[in-house]
């Protein structure tokens, strides 16, 4: 640990013959050659001593062990001290849901934020820092730093990410005490959370807006997706991971678990979205995957590619913003999800939430679910019947006064 190191005493003995002064080993090496023997830095106003010149390696090394605590402040930890450390947890934590991503049990999204989660909190306070000596007042302090630059509901999934790493390490009997500090990362109110999403543009289109999303549609993939969404309320994930057996086209059905929850999901067709989906497969025909995994996806970009879901930057995103531009009803914050949220807006007027419910695959906790063996299929014909009707047909006096204002 480095150490501020007083002045030498006065020699009585005849001085030995001075020492001449190192150079760097390279231009970039961060530390200087002090006067005293030893290679040296300042960081924060305050001289810190390493290693002696004749450890150049040596003194690197112990700097870079120290860097992130000194330059934050804190009292570095010294090597070999007990307890698990920051990086030590992380390191556990993320080798265990990296198993459940190849499991399928997790997301590879959910995985990469969780890696970022855990990159945020070592920058924060060191890869060697003790997890056991965390205070609440530090974790506070970082919860505020975070609540800064993010909204509510961005910050809120990041801090039950935060807590999950430590919550996982006292579980996993990584920690041998739970981590009482973390009670400083509180999620943020409900009425906060409310009162964000009120300042927030309503994720739903018009009749008039979603037909000219479709009808500005120039790839025959993605318009069949736009059909899937409006029609059965399916997400990004959904449409980009559907493949072609899905599919009943003589029938009209389309029978697939939701992507994100697993559950249950089966839907009618609209014989508009029966043509859309026929289209897109003869254009399919002629797309080279650029993987073997993607061969059995019913959709894919004109490249090749995967449509890539929910994943941040998705070729899904960037493509829907591009034809809402077109079409006119670009909304920042609006995107190709907030057609399963007009699908379920529009739906729910039939008054069967149930069969909402289990066309858009929303996992049900209450009792009678656990009873029910499914839903009839007139039933699901009618929710599906009355949004192709708001949609191809002139838009109710209700449905005008919820399209959004421009």
């Amino acid at each position: 640990m480095p150490v501020l190191r007083k002045a030498l005493p006065m020699a009585t003995a005849a001085p030995a013959k001075k020492k001449t002064q190192p150079k760097k080993p390279y231009p970039d090496f961060p530390l200087f050659p002090h006067a005293r023997g030893y290679w040296a830095k300042k960081i924060r106003g305050k001289l810190y001593y390493f290693d002696r010149w004749e450890n150049p390696d040596a003194a690197l090394q112990q700097y870079l062990d120290q860097r992130d605590d000194l330059y934050a402040g804190r009292k570095p930890r010294a090597v070999g001290e007990d307890g698990v450390s920051l990086r030590e947890l992380c390191n556990v934590f993320l080798t265990a849901k990296q198993s459940m991503v190849d499991s399928g049990e997790l997301s590879n999204r959910h995985f990469q934020d969780l890696h970022r989660t855990c990159g945020r909190l070592i920058k924060a306070f060191g890869k060697h820092r003790l997890v056991d000596d965390l205070r609440v007042d530090e974790l506070a302090e970082y919860r505020a730093d975070l609540a800064k630059g993010w909204a509510p509901t961005t910050l809120g999934p990041e801090l039950a990410r935060t807590r999950s790493v430590f919550n996982f390490g006292y579980k996993a009997g990584v920690l041998d005490n739970p981590v009482r500090a973390i009670s400083a990362l509180a999620a943020p109110s409900k009425k906060l959370l409310r009162s964000h999403r009120q300042s927030l543009p309503k994720k739903l289109f018009s009749a008039e807006e979603v037909r000219a999303l479709i009808a500005s549609a120039d790839d025959l993939q993605f318009a069949a997706m736009l059909h899937l969404a409006i029609n059965t309320g399916f997400g990004n994930r959904d449409c980009s991971s559907i493949t072609p057996d899905a599919f009943d086209l003589e029938q009209g059905w389309v029978t697939f678990p939701r992507v994100k929850t697993a559950i249950e999901r089966r839907c009618p067709l609209w014989p508009e979205t029966i043509e859309a989906i026929k289209r897109a497969a003869d254009a399919r025909a002629d797309i080279k995957p650029t993987s073997p995994e993607l061969r059995e996806l019913a959709f894919l970009t004109p490249a090749g590619n995967s449509w890539g879901g929910d994943e941040v930057g998705s070729q899904v995103s960037k493509k829907f913003s591009k034809i809402a531009k077109k079409a006119g009803c670009y909304r920042k914050g609006v995107g190709f999800y907030a057609l399963r949220h007009t699908f379920a807006t529009i739906g729910g007027d039939t008054g069967d939430q149930v069969a909402v419910r289990y066309i858009m695959g929303h996992v049900d906790n209450s009792i009678d679910a656990v009873y029910r063996e499914g839903v009839m299929d007139d039933r699901l014909r009618r929710v599906v019947g009355h949004v192709r009707a708001w949609l191809f047909k002139e838009c109710t006096n209700r449905c005008a006064s919820l399209a959004p204002n421009h």
